[in-house]
């Protein structure tokens, strides 16, 4: 991964970005008229700011197994996109925010299952990354 992570930066602008993504900030739509298993919004404002979208992007190997890795991908790309080199970025976040989230299993035990998870689909051969 090292050597991909040096690739260019995006072309794309910064834009709002939640810096943290995590999958207890996702909402189920349910009552919003979509089928009760499709993600109707992300809600966290506590930290949103200017900068890289692959910080958000890389929620795609914190909150999803492999299907919905490959299903998050898909349905990005409807909307734009992304670029190979904002994909290796947020790898990288995830990998970034994998180790901190197992810091303090003791303490944190949520945010550790959420690491441990991460540390697996980073590790899976079926990443496209």
């Amino acid at each position: 991964m090292g050597r991909r992570a040096r690739r260019p930066r995006a072309r794309r602008r910064p834009c709002l970005a939640a810096r943290r993504p995590a999958p207890g900030q996702r909402r189920r739509a349910g009552r919003y008229r979509r089928p009760p298993d499709e993600l109707a919004a992300v809600v966290d404002f506590g930290d949103v700011t200017g900068g890289d979208p692959a910080s958000d992007l890389a929620t795609a190997w914190l909150s999803f197994d492999a299907a919905g890795h490959t299903a998050f991908r898909a349905a990005y790309a409807q909307t734009g996109g992304a670029d190979d080199a904002t994909w290796v970025r947020a790898r990288a976040w995830a990998a970034s925010l994998a180790l901190a989230l197992l810091a303090y299993p003791d303490a944190h035990p949520l945010m550790a299952e959420v690491g441990r998870h991460a540390v697996a689909r980073l590790s899976a051969d079926d990443d496209p990354t």
